[in-house]
Formats: C-alpha cells, structure tokens, sequence
C-alpha cells in the first residue's frame, strides 16, 4: 500500500523534531549542523524550522562521501595519518561558547566495498585524534548537541527492495518517527516518550549493579560494569540548563562495562558492516574480558583484522538494553545502519567506552574503535547483580522487568 504522506512532508516531520526535541534550539541560538551533501533538502528544512523557533544562525557544514572513497583508495599511505583538526576546533570553540549543535548521518551501503580495511582504520586513528576536542565538548555536554539519520536513496532501497524508491524512503522515515513520536507526531509526544526511558535509566541507576547476566538463544555471558559506571539514554541537560535528547530515535539504556570481567558466549543476531564487507552469524566468546574465540558464516577475517588493531578492541566498553516493546524493535527490521540497529536491540560494543558513562574515564575500555554488535530480544533474559550478590530481573522476554 502506498504511503499516505509525502516524503517532503516526513521530512519537515522528522526536522521539526530533530530541531526542537533532539537539539532543542532555544531562541537566539547559534546552530551548526554537520550533514553529507545528499541531505542539504533535509538541512534546508533543519535550518527553517530553526529560524522558526527564532535561532540567529545556522551554519551548515557538509562532507562528501565520495570524495572520502576517493581518499581512502588513492591516497598516499602516510597521507591517511591527516584530518581536518583545524576544523573540529574551530566548531568546538563555538559549542563552547553556547552554539547548538546537529550531526546528520547518512548511510551509503557499499561505500567503503574494496577498501582495504587497515587504511580505513588508519584514517579512522587520525580522525579520532584530531576530532577529540570536539568529542569531549559533546561528550561532556558543555552544550545541547544530537544526532539524527538522514534516509538515503541507496539505504532505503536496501531496507525495502521491493519497493518504489520514493515508496521506500517514505516507509523508513515513517518507521523513524513513528519510533520518535507515533502515528500523530508532536514535540511534546516525543518528549513524553524519552521521559519514560529516563525513569528507566533512573532506576537502573539507583540499583547499582555489579554486572549484568545475559540469558537466551545463543546466549550465555555475564558482563561485568565498570565502578562508577553511569547509565545513560534519552533525554540530557547540557552544562547550560538545555534539556536535549543525544540521539534520535532514542531507544536503547547504556554504561560502561569493566573491561576485564566479561565471561561466555554471544551470538549476534544481525549483521556487522566492515568496510562493506557483512559479518553474518558472528558468535564470540569471552574470558577475562576479551574475545578468545571467533566464529561466523561469514567476514570473519575482517572481523579479527578489527580486533587486532589495538589491545583494547577485543574487550567491550559498552553494554546495552533494548526493551522488546518499543516501536523501532517491534518493527522487527534490520536496518544495516549501527545507529538504527542499537536504538532496536539490546547490542554490546567492542573497543572504547562512552565518556559520559564513566565517573572514572580509567575505570573504562579504551580503543581507537567502537563497534556495536546487536543481538536478539526474543526470549532473552537479563538479570542484575548487586554487590551482595542480590539478583534482580532486568529484562524477561526481552521486556523490561523493573
């Protein structure tokens, strides 16, 4: 059945939403929205809802993926150590100074197919490293910052093949903010919706567990959090009093593990993209926190190439929940994009851990990667672990039990 509603009125929908729940730009504001080039007509609707809610300046700065291919294939090898720190800082200074700030991500399946994948993550070395500045700013919430997709042609014709690629990006957008505010989009649903994920994350909090015990087809493994760990998902408040949301859709609860206590096995139920090659029925297993055993139908190569380029990317930072129950999970589609796919299933990351999880930053796993890895809700338990061995349920058929 075709969609009731034009792709041109979902995107004014999903910028609306993106500017005044995600960012949450506040009247005399400057915005700064990073963006590649096939999303300017979504900027151009980003920048005039912006203006509308009384912003004094949006500045758009647009990156191109091509070129990036281009890059990565022809480049000089030494040459791939460089990025754009000049630019990071300059973008840093003006969050410091109270600027709103919007990443719009828009996927390219195959855009990295035939990369070598050492030279991409060399260059993903130096982009860390330059970019860190501005990492930590956001990270510490010195401002109102979010990420948002961008529905590509060529991501939306992957997802729903079968469809008109107009009728297939119209069905994702739907999805999109369907999972940020239902049927009836307004701002105040969508605030709703990320206050119930905050109660959550609150109670998560206050219960303090030790670790957290992973029950379900193809599960078994206990995952250790870090001390001091720090739950976070859905809505924030900047160093400034802005109340924002990080991500949208926001769906998915998540802290910091302790790098050296992770114990058993994950299948991962859905596919992981290295360098546009998939790894498909990837299974790993852990021991004193790193990844002693790989298997996979496919791309296990590419899989161990990423683990090995540096100590902390056989150990996770990150752990995950995903309520069963949510609008983008019971979906049930496998979106190919991290950022889509961790907002759908509970997911565990292999390398760094968030800042914003960690009182301690060395209480975290450190890697130059973070690659999140998603498996199934369907009939997974979890339970919580507290100091004194208290067991509390957590998750039961993949909902949420407290």
């Amino acid at each position: 059945m075709p969609p009731k509603k034009s792709t041109d009125s979902l995107l004014d929908a999903f910028a609306s939403l993106a500017i005044g729940v995600g960012a949450n730009v506040q009247p005399q504001q400057e915005l700064i929205i990073a963006a590649p080039l096939e999303a300017a007509p979504f900027v151009q609707k980003l920048g005039s809802a912006a203006y509308t809610r009384g912003t004094s300046l949006v500045t758009p700065i647009y990156d191109d993926p091509e070129l990036l291919r281009r890059r990565l294939l022809e480049s000089k090898a030494d040459d791939l150590d460089r990025a754009g720190d000049w630019l990071a800082n300059s973008v840093a200074q003006k969050l410091r100074e109270g600027a709103a700030y919007l990443a719009v991500l828009g996927p390219r399946p195959g855009l990295l197919a035939g990369v070598d994948i050492g030279r991409i993550l060399r260059a993903h070395r130096a982009e860390a490293r330059d970019l860190a500045t501005l990492t930590a700013v956001i990270a510490n919430m010195e401002t109102n910052a979010s990420t948002v997709p961008f529905i590509t042609r060529e991501w939306a014709r992957q997802i729903f093949p079968e469809s008109e690629p107009d009728e297939a990006r119209c069905l994702l957008w739907s999805a999109l903010i369907d999972a940020v505010a239902g049927a009836e989009p307004t701002e105040q649903m969508a605030w709703r919706r990320l206050r119930v994920l905050d109660d959550r994350r609150a109670r998560l909090q206050a219960l303090a567990f030790r670790e957290l015990r992973f029950n379900g087809p193809g599960i078994r493994i206990t995952i250790g959090l870090a001390e001091g760990h720090i739950w976070r998902g859905g809505p924030e408040m900047s160093s400034r009093g802005v109340s924002f949301a990080p991500v949208l859709p926001a769906e998915a609860l998540f802290t910091a593990t302790d790098p050296g206590r992770t114990e058993g096995t994950i299948a991962f139920s859905r596919s992981i993209l290295i360098a546009g090659e998939h790894v498909d029925g990837l299974e790993v297993q852990f021991e004193a926190g790193a990844a002693t055993r790989v298997t996979s139908r496919h791309g296990r190569h590419a899989f161990e190439e990423l683990l090995n380029c540096d100590p902390g990317a056989r150990r996770l930072g990150k752990v995950a929940l995903v309520d069963a129950n949510t609008p983008l999970a019971r979906q049930r589609i496998f979106f190919n994009n991290p950022m889509l796919d961790a907002a759908s299933a509970p997911h565990v990351a292999f390398g760094a851990a968030r800042p914003s999880t960690l009182r301690d930053p060395a209480a975290g796993n450190r890697s130059a990667i973070h690659i999140d890895a998603m498996f199934d809700t369907a009939h997974l338990s979890v339970d919580g672990i507290g100091s004194d061995g208290t067991v509390r349920a957590v998750l039961r058929d993949g909902m949420f039990a407290l």
